[in-house]
């Protein structure tokens, strides 16, 4: 258990280290009409950021860049820059969903104890 905190740590970390210089670029704006995201902002509230929030949408983008690049109206090192983006943001994706279960699955288990009367575990350092 510890083993795999400790990785979702480092891979958070690599990952937010990876990706800050590609967000700190200068957006140019909304998905374009050939992307799968396009029309993925809401038409009222707070737009969303255009990025992919599911595993789904990652690969559905990732297919997307593959045949851009296919056709030959993306370059193959540009699609592998984007195709490497999308990855990072798909382990993102993946690991925010291993921790939220892990989540899950350690309050249950606290509650059962408390149902049990048992104490309760230590408190966990993160």
């Amino acid at each position: 258990m510890k083993s795999i905190c400790i990785y979702l740590c480092n891979l958070w970390l690599v990952c937010l280290i990876a990706a800050v210089p590609v967000f700190a670029q200068k957006v140019a704006g909304p998905p374009g009409p050939s992307s799968p995201l396009y029309g993925a902002r809401p038409e009222a509230g707070n737009p969303s950021t255009g990025l992919p929030t599911a595993l789904r949408d990652v690969r559905l983008e990732m297919a997307h860049v593959y045949r851009e690049v296919d056709a030959g109206r993306l370059k193959s090192q540009e699609g592998t820059r984007r195709v490497y983006v999308l990855r990072q943001i798909g382990d993102l994706i993946a690991a925010a969903e291993i921790e939220k279960r892990v989540v899950e699955l350690e309050e249950r288990y606290e509650q059962l104890r408390a149902q049990q009367g048992r104490p309760a575990l230590p408190m966990r350092v993160n």
